[in-house]
């Protein structure tokens, strides 16, 4: 009995031992994973600071979009006025 006695603490020390490496290990997992998602977080906002220039340039090109549609409305209504002109003579 007293071998059954041994064993048998023996193999709960190495259960107990097995455990705690494995709640370490997930402790680990768990460490590298927040620190993935706060790099991640990092880079999301270096990349928030490339959108500035973005959208600069998205409002010179809604500024550049603007004035040509202002001259193709300049060159209909010309075109317009001319026909009318012609039809009126």
């Amino acid at each position: 009995m007293k071998k059954n006695e041994v064993r048998e603490k023996e193999f709960n020390k190495k259960e107990i031992k097995n455990t705690t490496d494995q709640q370490e290990n997930k402790d680990i997992k768990k460490k590298e994973r927040i620190k993935k998602i706060i790099e991640d977080d990092l880079e999301i906002v270096d990349l928030d600071a490339e959108d500035e220039d973005v959208t600069e340039n998205k409002s010179h090109l809604d500024v550049a979009m603007k004035v040509i549609a202002i001259v193709i409305l300049a060159v209909v209504a010309t075109i317009v006025v001319v026909l009318l002109i012609s039809l009126v003579k």
